[in-house]
């Protein structure tokens, strides 16, 4: 049971927690996740670095938990620390989301919002909070050099964007604290087939999305 534990396993949790987690997934290598988990418990008291690059994936559904996540990219270590996560439940409307998000831009410097650019009126009301310009038309017409909300053409981009979290996350650059243990059973559950995510046998499928989101404008040097 101890060595079941220590691993972290999905099977530890499954038999002795009572805790569902799925079948395993086959997109993601079991060692590279331990090895995320590994990193992120390494530097997870790392001091806040308020001049690096933070990066946030917002996946709204407001039918269920809709996951916020915030990356942190430290270009020393290579890394993209995950270092803040919250939930909102199906009674929260947008206009809170919306608050809340304006909040923690406050909180953190060099914050950029990725958010699925299917659900327009929610970037829009957004935008409106942030002063930002309401008018466009394509998802790549908005620049992050002049907008911090920045929808992403989701339903174009998932297979490169699953393939690019995978190149990510076997090649040791992602850090998720333990404590993230949602994300985690989502990518220890990920099925795909050809790079595009079953959501019905992934487990906590939202919070994947909202990392890949994240990871959308993350490049590190092989």
């Amino acid at each position: 049971e101890e060595i079941e534990k220590s691993k972290g396993s999905p099977s530890f949790e499954r038999e002795y927690n009572l805790k569902y987690l799925g079948k395993i997934g086959n997109v993601f290598p079991q060692s590279a996740i331990d090895q995320c988990i590994s990193l992120g418990e390494r530097y997870k008291l790392l001091p806040y670095n308020k001049y690096a690059v933070h990066l946030a994936g917002l996946d709204p559904g407001f039918s269920k938990i809709t996951p916020l996540y915030i990356g942190e990219v430290n270009t020393d270590l290579q890394l993209l620390r995950i270092v803040y996560f919250e939930g909102f439940d199906d009674k929260t409307t947008p206009e809170q989301v919306a608050n809340r998000m304006h909040q923690l831009h406050r909180s953190y410097m060099n914050l950029w919002w990725f958010i699925d650019g299917s659900n327009r009126s929610l970037i829009n009301q957004i935008k409106t909070k942030f002063n930002e310009y309401t008018g466009w038309e394509k998802e790549e017409d908005v620049s992050t050099q002049m907008s911090k909300i920045i929808p992403v053409a989701f339903n174009k981009e998932h297979k490169k964007m699953l393939e690019k979290c995978y190149i990510m996350v076997s090649d040791g650059h992602v850090a998720i604290p333990r404590e993230y243990d949602g994300l985690i059973t989502a990518l220890r559950t990920a099925q795909a087939t050809e790079w595009c995510l079953n959501k019905e046998d992934t487990v906590n499928d939202d919070d994947l999305d909202a990392l890949r989101l994240l990871m959308k404008r993350v490049y590190f040097e092989k």
